[in-house]
């Protein structure tokens, strides 16, 4: 048997390996020790192979172990080597050891014992222990073999990168062989230095190359198993159930063992009930499927779990998802301007994401296509991004197609220079279906994530693509930290946006999910300046460059499902409230775990997120109403409805209501699809506040800002004199003449006039009635009673209600009065607070029926002070009573009476 690897592998470059890794449909993240990246194999799976290089006992006596062959080439200096080490081992020594002195080490298997069969599920797994590795990662690659000893295309798969120092940790890939040329395996160990992950342009940002030359890595136990195959989806497609309907889930399974498996399947709701479990037995050697069906199940979200069982050990483990969908009722009507972003890996496996999409009420999807180093040609020759492009834009979507890094400067940036192959044959594949191109992608993976600029300005870029598509309509990302901070401190635009960008279609803003939600709304303040002014950029032909929001939610692991819904809800309304032309959320889905998982299914948020959606799609804001402190109402307009959107920033739980005129026909919408109508009370709904934002349709507009417009100002009636007097203001904001009456009761004895005032207000007209009370005599302080009705007749008839107080007191010096008792006395406090700008001066006196008046003076009380009088009435026994206590201004005509009620004996 030929040791020797094969001859196109030997001398295999480096840059080519990472394309490959790149490429590969599965490339995981750095992991650690403490990751547990997933449980062992268990024993019942056939081992094809497996390295533990203990092979002295075998006779091999080498530095190296057998058939593992160094990969050479550039980057991979002889002084750093590898060698079997006979002192450490996962479970017994030896291990193999990479000694890192700078540059990378790669060793390749160069074995053909290592069969593999189309049709069968492999798992490869392995041990690693690392030291010292702050600039360089290691990980394990695999890939198949045809009969020529060639790679079979796109069937590269990678582990999760182990980085730091760690103890030995297992990481695993699993894969399908579905090539039938397939024939073997080959696997390749690795320790790659960070820098080999920049490119020219990475160096040119930050030219210094950051290495390790002192770091250790050993790998052990690494083997190949055959595991059952265990095949689980749902239909219909994309696991998109309509209400009152329902699903099948098609299990297909193989045992390659000589034991009876079972496979036990499960349908598991939010709560973690199981609505639905059943089994299924799977002989010797043979296969078995079933299409097992689930009833139909309330609207939600539920998870569906398979498991291969051999006796209590867990062989394969799959999951899926699907979702009730609620009806939303009626759209928003034709077009839209909210969209979702697929981010940069739909073009890897696009099944079922256009069955996704198409439910969600959208009518912009961003996709980020794929470059050079991600497989840009693979995915044209095979289809995947043409079929993926034009699915996503059925229904009249339109398309927005992010360009990498790595496939702009393969685009071009002179007029001089030939388009390269991956960018022509991309562009070609998808051209005539996307409707905006986007110079970048948010998020691109390696360091030019935080400080992209753009490879290529618009000017070219748009020259570029002209050559490819008629008429390109450009999308430039930005900041919301950077650009929208700049603009509220009238600093310059950020480089991105300078001379106008050279006319972008649009300019796409990020708002990162750090960015605390309740800052939104001062972050975003530059939009109402684009929205009323001239914009930093321009369109074609000089017209203002429309402005995008694009959103990101907080991580699953950040915030509790409760919390990362509210704060995502909330997000989503300030967003829209601001008045971006197009708001972008990121989509609702989450992707299978290995090929035989579905490749897309519904997130446990598809069901909220879509129906926040259906209301955020084409909501336009049109005023906020005042509901205290730490309360937020807004009004949008929606299709010909309105919406009323509110919540409560306090964080504790306690329920809350407002009473609101929302009209007959308002109705609570849910997020989970529920519509619940609200009856009304004395003209008003009660409506709930609560942390999570509630959404009210079908509210009266008119009605609900008339209502909020009322006020009554000037509320202190003094004795002395009758002005000021009090102000009553109404206004008329909508657009339709408002006609009726206003009728005031006052307190018994009161006379206020006018008594009733006719009302009529045409569109953006505003009520301002100055009402004179006189008041009995000797009236006393405190709040009186005064009801104000309003009796609408036009636009639509209705009757509020607005109960309010006067206070007879003394302007700008408020008084106040309490008693208590203690034991047989009674105590009476009175405060004087001057709120003036002159000192004030006043006598006072307590008087108790059966006992000698006491008196007091307020001498000379500057501004901004409070003075206090304590009163004692001793032995007042336990009758009830009232003890009279008053003040008379010295040297002028303000006065005040008050009653006090003895509180009662205990």
């Amino acid at each position: 048997m030929d040791a020797r690897p094969h001859p196109a592998r030997s001398l295999w470059p480096l840059a080519t390996l990472l394309v490959l890794l790149a490429a590969a449909l599965y490339v995981a993240p750095r992991a650690s020790a403490d990751e547990g990246v997933t449980s062992p194999v268990t024993d019942a799976a056939r081992v094809v192979k497996r390295f533990d290089f203990d092979e002295r006992k075998r006779g091999n006596f080498e530095r190296t172990p057998m058939r593992w062959t160094r990969v050479a080439g550039p980057g991979q200096p002889s002084y750093s080597d590898a060698a079997l080490d006979d002192s450490f081992g996962h479970a017994a020594a030896p291990s193999f050891h990479f000694a890192l002195r700078g540059g990378n080490i790669g060793y390749v298997y160069g074995g053909e014992d290592l069969p593999v069969s189309p049709g069968a599920d492999y798992v490869l797994e392995g041990y690693l222990r690392a030291q010292g590795l702050t600039h360089a990662s290691a990980f394990i690659v695999c890939y198949l073999v045809d009969a020529l000893g060639d790679v079979v295309p796109g069937s590269h798969r990678v582990t999760p990168r182990i980085a730091g120092d760690c103890d030995w940790t297992r990481v695993d890939v699993e894969f399908s062989c579905e090539a039938r040329e397939a024939r073997r395996l080959g696997i390749e160990l690795w320790v790659l230095q960070d820098y080999a992950w920049m490119d020219e342009s990475d160096r040119a940002f930050d030219p210094i190359t950051r290495q390790e030359v002192q770091a250790d890595v050993w790998f052990d136990d690494i083997a190949l198993h055959r595991q059952p195959r265990l095949r689980l989806a749902v239909q219909p497609a994309g696991g998109l159930v309509r209400a009152g309907r329902g699903a099948t889930l098609d299990v297909a399974a193989h045992n390659p063992t000589l034991d009876v498996l079972e496979v036990e399947v499960a349908v598991v709701d939010v709560q973690g009930n199981r609505p639905l479990a059943t089994r299924l037995p799977v002989e010797a050697s043979a296969s078995a499927e079933a299409s097992v069906p689930v009833p139909p199940l309330e609207v939600g979200y539920y998870r569906v779990e398979a498991v291969l069982r051999a006796a209590d050990d867990v062989l394969v483990e799959r999951r899926a998802a699907f979702v009730v969908l609620p009806e939303l009722g009626g759209g928003s009507g034709p077009g839209g301007d909210v969209g979702v972003d697929l981010g940069p890996w739909a073009v890897d496996r696009p099944d079922q994401l256009s069955d996704l999409v198409s439910a969600l009420p959208c009518s912009l999807v961003r996709v980020a296509l794929p470059g050079p180093s991600r497989g840009a040609l693979e995915a044209v020759a095979d289809g995947r991004l043409k079929r993926l492009t034009r699915e996503l834009t059925q229904g009249g979507r339109e398309l927005v197609a992010a360009l990498p890094e790595d496939l702009l400067r393969d685009l071009g940036t002179g007029s001089g220079v030939p388009i390269g192959e991956a960018a022509g044959s991309v562009i070609a594949a998808c051209g005539g279906v996307v409707t905006y191109w986007q110079r970048g992608v948010a998020g691109e993976l390696g360091p030019t994530a935080a400080r992209w600029e753009g490879a290529i300005d618009l000017g070219v870029l748009r020259a570029r693509l002209s050559k490819l598509v008629a008429e390109p309509r450009l999308v430039v990302p930005l900041d919301v930290l950077s650009s929208g901070a700049s603009r509220l401190l009238g600093a310059e635009e950020a480089d991105a946006a300078e001379s106008e960008d050279q006319y972008p279609h649009a300019a796409v803003y990020r708002v990162p999910a750090e960015l605390p939600a309740h800052a939104l709304p001062w972050q975003l303040a530059f939009l109402a300046e684009r929205n009323e002014g001239a914009d930093a950029g321009s369109a074609p032909g000089g017209a203002p460059a429309e402005c995008w929001l694009s959103l990101e939610w907080p991580a699953p692991g950040d915030l509790g499902g409760d919390e990362r819904l509210i704060d995502i809800v909330r997000r989503g309304w300030l967003a829209k409230a601001m008045g971006p032309r197009r708001l972008l959320v990121p989509a609702p889905l989450e992707p299978g775990v290995g090929a035989s998982e579905p490749a897309w299914m519904p997130g446990p948020d598809y069901i909220p997120l879509r129906s926040l959606l259906h209301y955020l799609n084409r909501a336009q804001a049109i005023t906020t109403l005042d509901l205290g402190p730490d309360n937020v109402a807004i009004l949008f307009r929606r299709a010909g409805e309105h919406l009323l959107v509110l919540w409560t920033w306090r964080e504790d739980e306690r329920e809350r209501h407002v009473a609101l005129a929302a009209g007959p026909r308002a109705v609570l919408c849910a997020l989970d699809g529920s519509r619940t109508p609200l009856p009304e009370h004395d003209g008003r709904a009660l409506l709930p506040l609560k942390r999570l934002p509630q959404i009210v349709s079908g509210v009266d507009a008119n009605l609900l800002r008339l209502e909020d417009s009322f006020s009554l100002e000037s509320r202190v009636v003094q004795v002395h004199t009758r002005e000021p007097r009090p102000l009553l203001r109404l206004a008329n904001p909508g657009g339709l003449p408002v006609r009726g009456t206003v009728e005031l009761d006052p307190p018994e004895g009161w006379q206020v006039e006018p008594r009733t005032i006719a009302l009529e207000l045409a569109p953006g007209a505003t009520l301002e009635q100055p009402l004179t009370v006189v008041l009995p005599t000797r009236p006393l302080g405190g709040l009186w009673p005064l009801g104000i009705t309003i009796r609408l007749s036009q636009p639509t008839e209705h009757v509020l209600t607005f109960p309010r107080q006067l206070e007879v007191g003394i302007e700008g010096v408020p008084v106040e009065v309490r008693a208590w008792r203690e034991g047989a006395d009674l105590v009476i406090e009175q405060s004087l607070a001057n709120q003036t700008e002159e000192p004030v001066s006043f006598n006072a006196f307590c008087q108790h029926p059966d006992r000698p008046r006491q008196e007091a003076a307020y001498l000379g009380v500057p501004p901004g002070e409070t003075r206090m009088r304590r009163y004692r009435v001793a032995d007042v026994g336990e009758s009830p009573g009232r003890v009279w206590l008053a003040i008379q201004e010295i040297d002028g005509p303000r006065r005040l009476d008050h009653l006090v009620e003895v509180p009662p004996a205990r």
